[in-house]
């Protein structure tokens, strides 16, 4: 996971968001590397989804995953929710992260049809709704919605607080508009001054009792309350997700497929419904966040984009092999999703819409690392350096070898030449180990100085420095040849 996340943490704007799914016995150590690399003041929230019943378990049913949220920089975020209430692109979306209330959708959708065949009578459509609310199921989520009245504003509720709270508010007369006589005052003061409240007035929001006796409320509408804040618990069961996966691509294809609804909701949250966003999924499985992205823009016309990696089933389960795992699951989801055609057979809706599939076909050997830049060089080394003593803790930019540090702050430093066919100019010698440890002093970066290059004919110190060579070491790194180290960090090849 690490180098994919150090990827990852390079290829976020600095408002970007990361989710994570992992289950329960990955948590504690995905959780760590998350603080490591995003640090632990960029932590959002983590999201249980209780997504099954295990009624076979001996001690205690564990039927959830887990979503971890990271921003690539939480203060970026914090700044973004205050300026968005200033911009006029942004204008009538809250900053803070806000989802559609559980039921409401319903309501406005039995509200419209209502308006749409009765016209502006308002007690046809009074009608409507009322027998909508009565035919709903016990559970339905909508019958939680207080708002069930319409006017000509909409569906509302009268039952809005005007206390002030806390106590010590204004105190003014509101004439009831009946008897001409003063309302009583609540007993903590009026919310609003009595300038707002004439002007709440002459708006029709304040609904007032049938005499001055009694307190007025404010109205309130459903299409201006609609919106509410996510709890950090999903219950939703995961069978659905498996079977939208088996009508696209059929039975057995693929297991424990996460819910292209649910991500959707999140890419929402996250990114405040923005129809530009870019979503980049580097473990994208069977297509899933593709599937939900493509949702995304059928919904509000969006022009979303993603980017999707997936490099096929290494298990010695897997029913489709490696190097067609792509193309026949992961690309052929979004292909069906997009053209309707689910092996189901049944009628499915389309998108006008398409996408690029391309096969990374080079193979990461001493040819290919050996032909690289300096900057592309610099990045595979330090995605690969993985023991806790030696994993990245931020890059260095601005010096001539040094490239970074580790999480203990030993400075990393690369001897590469513009011109990699010239291999001599790609050797730690003393006259090129003295400019080193020089930026080292210059960057505060600890010593010894983990140094990279093709060969060394600088004298041995390891309390200066530590020698990789360049390409067996990184190839050690990545588990593509059997190494042994030898002295002074040198890696030699084991036949």
């Amino acid at each position: 996971m690490a180098p994919r996340l150090w990827a990852a943490r390079k290829l976020l704007k600095s408002t970007g968001i990361i989710i994570v799914s992992i289950d329960e016995h990955e948590l504690p150590r995905l959780w760590l590397l998350m603080e490591e690399i995003f640090d632990e003041r960029n932590r959002i929230a983590t999201i249980v989804w209780e997504r099954s019943r295990k009624n076979d378990a001996t001690y205690i049913s564990e039927g959830h995953e887990y979503m971890l949220i990271w921003a690539r920089n939480k203060s970026e975020i914090d700044a973004k929710v205050s300026r968005m209430a200033l911009e006029p692109e942004w204008e009538g979306v809250r900053g803070k992260w806000r989802k559609p209330k559980d039921g409401v959708e319903p309501i406005m959708t039995a509200y419209m049809e209502a308006k749409a065949e009765h016209g502006e009578d308002l007690e046809k459509i009074q009608e409507a709704l009322d027998l909508f609310f009565a035919e709903l199921p016990r559970n339905h989520p909508s019958r939680r919605i207080r708002y069930k009245k319409v006017d000509s504003q909409g569906v509302y509720n009268a039952d809005g607080n005007l206390n002030w709270p806390g106590g010590g508010g204004p105190r003014y007369d509101v004439i009831h508009p009946v008897t001409g006589k003063p309302c009583k005052v609540p007993s903590s003061g009026w919310r609003y001054t009595q300038e707002n409240m004439e002007d709440l007035i002459a708006r029709g929001r304040i609904a007032f009792k049938a005499d001055h006796t009694g307190i007025p409320r404010l109205i309130t509408y459903l299409h201006e309350m609609d919106k509410e804040v996510r709890t950090s618990v999903v219950t939703k069961s995961g069978q659905r997700s498996v079977e939208v996966v088996e009508a696209i691509l059929g039975k057995g294809v693929f297991r424990n497929p996460k819910d292209h609804e649910l991500l959707a909701e999140l890419f929402n949250l996250v990114t405040w419904r923005d129809k530009k966003a870019i979503f980049l999924d580097p473990y994208a499985g069977s297509g899933t966040s593709g599937h939900a992205i493509l949702a995304m823009n059928a919904e509000d016309f969006g022009s979303r984009k993603f980017i999707l990696i997936e490099s096929g089933d290494l298990s010695g389960s897997a029913q489709v092999p490696r190097d067609e795992y792509t193309d026949l699951i992961t690309a052929e989801r979004i292909r069906r999703v997009i053209t309707g055609n689910w092996t189901d057979g049944k009628k499915h809706a389309t998108y006008k819409t398409g996408f690029h599939f391309f096969v990374a076909r080079e193979e990461i050997d001493k040819k290919a690392i050996m032909s690289s830049t300096r900057e592309r060089l610099a990045d595979i080394i330090l995605q690969v350096v993985e023991d806790d003593s030696n994993r990245i803790d931020c890059r260095v930019d601005g010096y001539e070898y040094l490239i970074g540090r580790t999480r203990l702050g030993y400075g990393i430093a690369l001897v590469w030449s513009t011109t990699p066919d010239d291999q001599t100019e790609q050797v730690l010698e003393w006259s090129i180990l003295e400019p080193i440890l020089d930026e080292a002093e210059r960057a505060r970066v600890q010593r010894p100085i983990h140094i990279y290059a093709t060969a060394s004919t600088a004298p041995i110190d390891q309390d200066l420095y530590r020698f990789h060579q360049i390409p067996d070491s990184i190839l050690a790194r990545l588990g593509i040849l059997e190494m042994v180290e030898g002295v002074n960090g040198n890696i030699y090849e084991t036949q």
